[in-house]
């Protein structure tokens, strides 16, 4: 079951996200984008690609996290589920 949790949280199975019409997202997106381009006028070359690993690695950790989350509540929902349907 794992693996279709990851394949689904991934994105490798059809999904559509909403996040993109949420005004809350795109206000965060927004202040992200503007802070990262004030740093990088800050910073010289060797900083900019500093940052620029640290912004992948952090993405990076985001996915995983977002990935396990996904997979722990649909495992959650089905447990929930399961057991109301034995009552």
């Amino acid at each position: 079951m794992r693996n279709i949790l990851e394949q689904l949280a991934r994105g490798d199975m059809p999904q559509e996200p909403n996040y993109h019409r949420n005004p809350e997202y795109t206000k965060a997106i927004t202040t992200a984008a503007q802070y990262e381009q004030k740093l990088l006028a800050l910073l010289n070359d060797d900083g900019k690609a500093i940052l620029q690993e640290f912004i992948h690695a952090q993405m990076e950790v985001e996915c995983l996290t977002n990935i396990e989350n996904f997979t722990h509540g649909c495992k959650f929902g089905i447990t929930v589920t399961a057991e109301a349907l034995f009552l």
